[in-house]
């Protein structure tokens, strides 16, 4: 039974594909350190065999490594979101850093890796609806919201 490993998961994406992928024949582990997911969204499946939920940081030393050893697939949710949570220097340390030690882990075991983006990478893009091709437009560097985009 393939394995996947969901960083972020008790988020609204996190979670709904947890639910999905379950429901599919898959073995699904979520990481999230609860900062902006809650446990609640995984009602349906925490109880599941075929679920497990880690409550935890990915920056903590050695946890992705350590529940990525047996797995097929890593889909890279986990990301602060805008800065109202603080600053946007914060922002983009908290997303480079959990992203490079996402892509470690997977190095290390040779693991198929998704990651998500947002549509705020499109930002002051013109011309909806948007594509995966359109151009990335973002504003200004002083402006908040910019930190997460770029993330």
């Amino acid at each position: 039974m393939p394995r996947v490993v969901i960083t972020g998961g008790a988020g609204f994406i996190g979670s709904n594909l947890a639910e999905k992928l379950i429901n599919s024949g898959y073995r699904v582990t979520v990481i999230d350190n609860l900062s902006h997911g809650s446990k609640a969204n995984l009602d349906t499946v925490i109880t599941d065999p075929n679920m497990e939920f880690i409550e935890s940081d990915i920056r903590k030393p050695g946890i992705m490594a350590e529940i990525c050893r047996d797995t097929d697939c890593i889909v890279h949710l986990a990301a602060y979101k805008i800065p109202r949570y603080g600053g946007a220097l914060e922002t983009l340390q908290i997303n480079s850093d959990c992203t490079k030690i996402v892509f470690e882990a997977a190095s290390q075991y040779n693991i198929k890796t998704i990651l998500a983006s947002t549509s705020d990478v499109y930002g002051k893009n013109p011309d909806p609806p948007f594509k995966e091709s359109d151009n990335l437009v973002l504003g200004a560097p002083y402006i908040k919201r910019w930190a997460y985009a770029i993330s």
